[in-house]
């Protein structure tokens, strides 16, 4: 982390030369009248830049943060497309039990490439994000008491 922060550090030192060479050029070229003029019009567009993107930011959080709060919470790998999930009659996200009703479910809903509902690939399939990972199991070490311990 302290590295990643020198390092912009040191960006930001040799972008605040570069700006200041450029700006130099364009009041050279164009006077101080236009080239501050310019730079008023680019610090507005900037700013209401700024105010909209926080403005959407600040929107997308209250909706998170009400959709948390009610329980609805959704995640990017099962909703891609969609804001929030498929409810169940109890108003709970409606998960497959199994990895093979998942992807039966997905199947139906969305065919690879529009090739139609009777294509099938395997090679697309979608997992169910809530199956545990088939992994290998780790070799067992031997504990050898006599190592490194001597006294």
């Amino acid at each position: 982390m302290i590295l990643t922060i020198e390092c912009l550090d040191m960006e930001i030192k040799d972008l605040s030369e570069t700006l200041e060479n450029v700006k130099a050029e364009v009041i050279k070229k164009f006077g101080v009248s236009k080239a501050e003029a310019a730079q008023a019009e680019h610090r507005d567009i900037l700013n209401n830049l700024q105010a909209e993107i926080i403005k959407r930011k600040r929107r997308k959080f209250q909706c998170d943060s009400r959709d948390y709060e009610t329980g609805q919470v959704y995640t990017w790998r099962e909703e891609r497309n969609r804001q929030h999930p498929r409810r169940s009659s109890d108003g709970l996200p409606a998960y497959p039990n199994t990895e093979e009703e998942g992807l039966l479910s997905y199947r139906e809903i969305q065919p690879f490439l529009g090739a139609g509902p009777n294509y099938q690939h395997t090679a697309a399939r979608k997992m169910n994000p809530r199956l545990p990972i088939a992994r290998e199991a780790y070799p067992q070490r031997q504990k050898n008491c006599n190592f490194g311990n001597k006294r």
